[in-house]
């Protein structure tokens, strides 16, 4: 219990991800790590049993000496157990890191291939130009959170209006899973940065909150969480309720087409 819990440990205090998402990034090592245990545990009841039936043997007289090596099996034996515990101490001390190095390099977003499941800046401006635009994208895949999507875009709105788009898009097993994801989130939000939260009833979403002087929201819908970060120059062109409204009614949209 101790070698399973204290890498999800390290990964939380160090501040990389909440514990949904280190359990969603770690867990293919858990099951490594408990199957390992079992094969272990597995052993042991093994060699109880030989020596239960050694001691009889030697209780009712009987030699159990085959005139066989017992050093080649000692030091297969040997090797076998100095080996679990490299693993195990490599385990412990680099799982927390294993995320760092499984995430994918960020991609321009205008290869992410077909239509992303969210609202684009394109989408949330379509009657204005963009210029000098540039965006990246990174998707991650997990057991728990089957689709992570990081995406970010900046630029400039004809006439000369800058802003800048952050969106953070995952994709759980259940809804329950969803609405625990989106309060890890902002407990993370608030941890880091001690922002206050408010509701946001009006946008009739399953759970949805604006924080950092209403730039930033996490949206829950069924099985969808958003946290989405809005900077604009002028707070006039995009009004909060707009942008919140459109962002709501798109992810209402998704979660239907994804029930269906």
């Amino acid at each position: 219990m101790f070698l399973v819990a204290f890498p999800l440990f390290l990964y939380a205090i160090a501040g990389w991800g909440t514990p949904l998402l280190a359990l969603n990034e770690l867990l293919w090592a858990y099951v490594l790590i408990l199957a390992g245990g079992f094969a272990l545990l597995v052993e042991r009841v093994i060699h109880l049993f030989h020596l239960i039936r050694l001691r009889r043997k030697l209780d009712s007289g009987e030699r159990f000496d085959h005139k066989k090596d017992w050093r080649p099996a000692a030091l297969r034996t040997r090797a076998v157990k100095v080996a679990q515990i490299v693993f195990l101490v490599a385990w412990t001390i680099g799982s927390p890191f294993l995320p760092i190095v499984q995430r994918e390099d960020y991609n321009l977003v205008e290869d992410y291939p077909g239509d992303p499941p969210f609202l684009t800046a394109a989408e949330l401006v379509p009657e204005e130009v963009l210029s000098e635009w540039d965006g990246l994208y990174y998707e991650n895949k997990g057991l728990l959170i089957p689709v992570h999507i990081n995406w970010w875009e900046t630029g400039m709105v004809q006439p000369r209006r800058e802003l800048y788009y952050r969106l953070d898009y995952y994709e759980t097993l259940t809804p329950a899973m969803a609405r625990e994801l989106a309060k890890e989130v902002l407990y993370e939000e608030q941890g880091d940065y001690a922002y206050a939260a408010d509701p946001l009833p009006d946008l009739g979403l399953d759970y949805a909150v604006v924080y950092d002087s209403r730039e930033s929201v996490i949206l829950q819908e069924g099985k969808i969480v958003l946290q989405v970060t809005l900077v604009q120059d002028d707070d006039d062109y995009l009004p909060f309720a707009v942008w919140t409204a459109n962002l709501a009614d798109a992810l209402k949209n998704e979660t239907l087409a994804g029930d269906s």
